[in-house]
Parts: C-alpha cells; structure tokens; sequence
C-alpha cells in the first residue's frame, strides 16, 4: 500500500480514537455506566497507539524502507485495532460477548509491534 493509504488510515483512527474516548467521558459517564467509560477509554487508548504504528508505517512506505513487511505490520496493527478496540466498544456498547475476540486484536498489535522492530533489526544490519 502506498504511504498516503496508511497515513489516511492513520488519520482515521486517530479521529475515531478520540471520537470514542470523548463519547465515553461524557455520554457513558453521564449514564453512571463506569464499566463501559473503562472499556471504551481502553479501546481509544489502544486505537491511537494503533494509529501511531500506522504513521510509522507511512513514514517507512514513504521513504522505501522495509519493503513489503511495512505493509505486513500495517496490516497487522489494522486488523488489531478492528478486532480489539472493536470488541471492547461491542461489550461496552452494546453489551455482545465479544470479549473472546480481544485476545486475537492484541495478539496481531503484537505481532505488528514486532515486524516493526524486525524492520529496524534489519535496517541497523543494513547500514
């Protein structure tokens, strides 16, 4: 992907990120709900450290390093954001049992997290 898609992309959740956070602390808070403010604090935290490793992938498209890994950890951190921060606004929001599918987000965050870190072992060996 091009590194204007993943800036975009990065872009996006971090509006939705603080979107959500500010829906929490007003609209959740104002209904007395301090399990579904908790959650859905959590989930926008984690939406913006999602959007962050999407900036640093746009930043490595953008500048041709990393090849297509960069698109690897791109889309790891993607699906992560989707499937964590998503599963815990589905339990807070609309109280699904969702809570089964967290696991797998964070684990493709992680799994991001470390391509990147692949990319700089690489780029140090490199240089």
């Amino acid at each position: 992907m091009r590194w204007g898609s993943w800036l975009a992309l990065a872009g996006l959740n971090a509006f939705l990120s603080i979107a959500s956070g500010a829906f929490a602390a007003h609209a959740l808070s104002a209904l007395g709900d301090a399990h579904g403010v908790g959650l859905m604090e959590k989930s926008a935290r984690y939406q913006m450290y999602g959007a962050f490793a999407l900036v640093v992938c746009a930043w490595l498209a953008e500048r041709g390093l990393g090849g297509r890994l960069v698109a690897v950890a791109g889309w790891l951190h993607l699906a992560g954001v989707v499937l964590f921060c998503g599963a815990l606004s589905a339990i807070a929001l609309l109280g699904w049992p969702a809570g089964p599918v967290a696991p797998l987000g964070g684990s493709a965050m992680l799994l991001g997290w470390g391509v990147l870190a692949w990319i700089g072992l690489r780029a140090r060996r490199e240089a």
